[in-house]
């Protein structure tokens, strides 16, 4: 089990990391630079979101219930602050 979680955990942050490379190199030329950086602000509190549900997985595999709780608050809060930079990113787009 903890194997095909660190495998499926490293193909994830495999293919995020492409896709971020990609959007890099054409949303600049769809977007203006402001609306860029609100996109890339959202990007990177996503990336760190994912990045914990290794350690929040990990903790549920060994019973470590207080871990779980804390990394799931983080992740929670992550979540929220990804959603409002969604929300600021729409009104951008409008």
């Amino acid at each position: 089990m903890r194997a095909a979680l660190t495998i499926a955990a490293h193909l994830y942050q495999t293919t995020l990391k492409r896709e971020i490379r990609m959007a890099r190199t054409s949303i600049p030329s769809l977007f203006g630079i402001s609306q860029i950086r609100a996109l890339q602000a959202q990007m990177a509190t996503i990336i760190t979101c994912v990045r914990e549900l290794h350690p929040f997985m990990e903790a549920v595999l060994v019973g470590d219930w207080n871990q779980v709780r804390t990394k799931q608050q983080k992740i929670s809060q992550l979540e929220c602050d990804a959603d409002k930079l969604k929300r600021e990113l729409v009104i951008l787009f409008g």
